[in-house]
């Protein structure tokens, strides 16, 4: 049974491994950095099977455990809302500005003169590095992943514009909030 589950991870890409590490890349004046497409339909359509066999059964079935299914519609809901919001996440980078957009509708720019740090944070166990950018007070305005489609790219914009680089290891989420 735990070799099933590691296979459906892997085939979700949630497989543990070893970091990545930055490819050779050129620069690029300007690029966009979204989720993985297919990664996030697969997330939406399993979220939204689980929702729909679970509200199947909340109909047909009327014992106590009728409740419990009102939980995996709950949860399978949530899930669902993520899934759609981390597919319609768009952050678009150009040599002056970066601008992060949910839905194509709640933009917010942020002037690469007011990034004074980029963070690369590896976890143990973990296959994707966290790219985070911090601006003047400290506080990280963008966070990335290396699962993301073209992330390295900010790595490579940032060391083309001469801000600092950081690489560190097995940050928390509080940690990694604030330089």
């Amino acid at each position: 049974m735990g070799y099933f589950a590691e296979l459906i991870l892997e085939i979700l890409g949630y497989a543990r491994g070893t970091p990545e590490k930055m490819p050779d890349i050129d620069y690029k004046p300007s690029f966009n950095v979204c989720c993985n497409r297919k990664k996030s339909i697969i997330e939406i359509a399993v979220s939204f099977i689980i929702v729909t066999v679970f509200s199947i059964l909340w109909i047909f079935i009327k014992h106590e455990t009728r409740y419990l299914f009102l939980v995996f519609i709950v949860l399978g809901a949530m899930l669902l809302i993520l899934s759609v919001i981390s597919f319609s996440y768009k952050c678009s980078f150009d040599d002056k500005t970066i601008v992060k957009s949910f839905s194509g509708c709640f933009k917010k720019t942020i002037l690469w003169e007011d990034i004074i740090c980029v963070r690369k944070v590896e976890n143990t166990d973990e296959k994707h590095v966290i790219i985070a950018l911090y601006v003047k007070d400290g506080k990280c305005a963008v966070d990335l992943t290396s699962d993301m489609q073209n992330a390295w790219y900010a790595v490579k914009m940032a060391e083309h514009l001469g801000i600092e680089i950081k690489e560190e290891r097995d940050l928390t989420l509080k940690k990694l909030a604030k330089l």
